[in-house]
Formats: C-alpha cells, sequence, structure tokens
C-alpha cells in the first residue's frame, strides 16, 4: 500500500517547518535517489517524495493540501518558522497583562 499522506511520506509533523521539510526531503531524496543503486522501486518512491516536497514546501499549495485532508491550515501565520505580527503582538499582550 502506497503513503498518500504527504506529511507521513516525508516523516514530518504537520506543524514543520520549512526548514525541517527541507531536511527530510534532502535525506529522503538521497536514501530513494533512482541513481542509489536499491533498486526499480526506488524510481516511484523517489517520485513521491518529490511530489510530497513540491506541495509542502510551497506555503498556498500546503495551505490548500492541508484544508482538503483536515489538517488545521495556518492562515496569517507566515510557515518560515516565525510568527505573524499580529500573533507576536497578541501573545505580548496576553503575556503582560497575566
Amino acid at each position: 500500500m502506497i503513503i498518500t499522506d504527504y506529511y507521513k511520506i516525508l516523516g514530518v509533523s504537520p506543524k514543520a517547518s520549512p526548514d525541517e521539510l527541507r531536511q527530510a526531503y534532502r535525506t529522503l531524496a538521497r536514501q530513494y535517489h533512482p541513481d542509489s543503486g536499491l533498486g526499480k522501486d526506488t524510481d516511484e518512491l523517489f517520485s513521491l517524495v518529490s511530489e510530497a516536497y513540491s506541495v509542502l514546501s510551497d506555503p498556498e499549495r500546503r495551505n490548500q493540501y492541508n484544508k482538503e485532508n483536515g489538517y488545521p491550515y495556518f492562515e496569517g501565520i507566515d510557515l518560515g518558522g516565525s510568527l505573524a505580527p499580529e500573533t507576536l503582538e497578541n501573545i505580548q499582550k496576553a503575556e503582560s497583562s497575566a
């Protein structure tokens, strides 16, 4: 059975940062690259890994994928690993009033 959950394919959490996605992709791409000599199945595995990374590394496509597959999507949050300015302001306000 082939896994079609892109997060599972890359072995990352739905909250994974772009750096975590890139690291997982690079590790798997090296492992399953068709030139790795592991056999004929590596072509298909490499294609799945590449497809998963292509979707999840693009914030717009990732949000669409998340919506379509029941994952929370992070509209308004920069998936680049930092919080959107308004989110940061809300956190700072909450901390100062605590």
